[in-house]
Order: C-alpha cells, then structure tokens, then sequence
C-alpha cells in the first residue's frame, strides 16, 4: 500500500504554505457558493480563475523539476489573493486609497526577486554550461521586473481599450 501524505507537513515552510492556501482557497470556494447561490457567472467565473492561478505552483509542482521555495509561494499566492480577490472582487482598490500602490510596490518586489531566482537557477543549474556575476544578476533581476511590470500596464491599457475593462480606472484619492 502506498503511504498517505498527511494534510499538514512536517517541514514547518511547507505546513505554512499548506496551511495558506488552504484558507485562502476555502474563503473563496465559500465565496463560489455564495455567487452562484445569486447567480452571479461572471465573478463566479473570476473567483474560479483566481483560485486555479493559487494553486498553479502546487499543480506545476509535479510536472516541473523546478522547486521554488515555499517563501516565495506564499507570498504571490497572497499577493494573487490580495490583488484578484481582495482589490478586484472585495472593491479594496475603491476602499483604500493606498492598496494600489502597496500592491504596485509588491508585485515589483516580486519580479525582482522571480528574475534572480531564475538567474540562479541558471547559473546552478549542471547541464547548463553558465557562470553569471553577482552584478549581472542583480542587473537582470531589476530590468526583468521593470520590463514586465512595464508589459502589465499595456495589458492593461488593452484591456481598458478593447474589453471595456476598468483596470486602469483611478481609484479615490488619485
């Protein structure tokens, strides 16, 4: 017989990592309830696409060889939470002045830090004949979240332009 894994692991970053993805995804499957219950397809749709994203590491975790480490999950498992659900969903972007630019500020750090794991993986990685400065890295980390956060504003925009979204919308305050 193959042996059960428990529900919450022993290594105390993996149980916190569990322990925050549960939560998050029971509060918004209670939120799927609630919005199908009022019928409501399209955010119903939205919490859904928000709940699949939250579990993407953990999925992708199984077919790629690639181990990020759980910090790192954590916090863009909340920073997807925050932004999606929280900002979009919960109205926090109109509640609070600020949350957008908190989350500006986060989703920055973010691909900065995203950028040097992949540097390093690079550089760590035996089939791949690589040796990267510490100042390149450094380099690339910043350039690569400045240039995707620079692509998501046009996203944005095209989205606003051609969907009739209200990405780019200011919120109170701007």
């Amino acid at each position: 017989p193959v042996p059960k894994r428990p529900l919450l692991p022993v290594d105390p970053a993996e149980r916190l990592h569990r322990i925050v993805l549960i939560t998050l995804q029971t509060a918004m499957a209670i939120e799927v309830l609630v919005l199908l219950w009022r019928r409501d397809l399209q955010d119903t749709l939205l919490v859904l696409a928000i709940m699949i994203l939250t579990l993407l590491p953990l999925l992708l975790r199984h077919r790629l060889s690639v181990r990020m480490p759980y910090a790192f999950q954590i916090i863009a498992i909340v920073f997807v939470f925050a932004a999606l659900y929280l900002g979009s969903m919960r109205q926090f972007y109109v509640m609070f002045p600020w949350w957008d630019s908190i989350l500006h500020f986060s989703s920055g750090l973010l691909l900065g830090i995203l950028g040097f794991m992949l540097t390093y993986l690079l550089n760590e990685d035996d089939r791949i004949d690589m040796s990267l400065k510490p100042l390149f890295m450094a380099v690339f980390a910043f350039t690569f979240a400045l240039s995707l956060g620079a692509l998501w504003e046009i996203v944005e925009f095209l989205m606003d332009l051609t969907l009739g979204t209200t990405m780019q919308t200011p919120t109170p305050g701007d």
